[in-house]
């Protein structure tokens, strides 16, 4: 064989493997994203399952949960004001408000994963994000419909928003009740309270 056959035959080798690796990642990520569906679909079909303490969904559905849902709370900030009551007028200032609202929503979910693992520390900070993040599911759907709504002019966008709070709040009571502060309704009030406080302040702070 000479050096013109060998050099031929190693690049169609390495071709060969880079096709191989290119559609084991494609594989992959398809295998991921069906698992996420399926996460999606237990959350919100077997919540009772979902959040039993000993269930565990995995730190990548969690962190895809927690990602997810500031993502769209930014999104549905942005599209809030861009498509407002009087019509299409999109700002820069509209993407730095986005970004204010992640914060304001952010950084309490980050004080209270982090209070959650302090006060039931026999769990760790894993199951609090994983429990919490599957706890967004429903409030990101929620939000989405609201950005849709917007996009289309129907103005009963701001229930779905409201409502998407509300469940957040359910999910900080439900998870400190049934997990952080197990059995105790108070502890799980003054979580809830606590969360809406500082909520509500960074609201006006920002």
């Amino acid at each position: 064989m000479n050096q013109d056959d060998k050099t031929t035959g190693s690049t169609e080798s390495k071709t060969g493997q880079a096709s191989e690796h290119a559609q084991q990642a494609g594989r992959g990520a398809q295998d991921a994203a069906k698992g996420y569906v399926g996460h999606v679909q237990e959350v919100l079909t077997q919540p009772d399952r979902f959040f039993d303490a000993n269930h565990r969904s995995g730190n990548t559905n969690a962190m895809i949960d927690l990602g997810g849902f500031l993502a769209v709370f930014f999104l549905a900030s942005v599209v809030a004001r861009t498509f407002g009551y009087s019509g299409f007028d999109f700002e820069f200032g509209h993407l730095l408000d986005g970004i204010k609202a992640v914060l304001v929503i952010g950084i309490p979910i980050g004080a209270l994963v982090f209070a959650w693992n302090a006060l039931g520390k026999t769990r760790g900070l894993d199951f609090y994000m994983e429990k919490f993040g599957g706890a967004l599911v429903l409030p990101c759907l929620l939000l989405i419909v609201a950005i849709v709504l917007d996009v289309l002019d129907i103005r009963i966008q701001s229930w779905f928003r409201g409502l998407a709070i509300v469940f957040v709040y359910i999910g900080v009571f439900a998870i400190t009740y049934a997990h952080a502060a197990a059995g105790k309704v108070r502890t799980a009030v003054l979580f809830t309270a606590g969360f809406y406080i500082l909520y509500r302040l960074l609201g006006l702070l920002f």
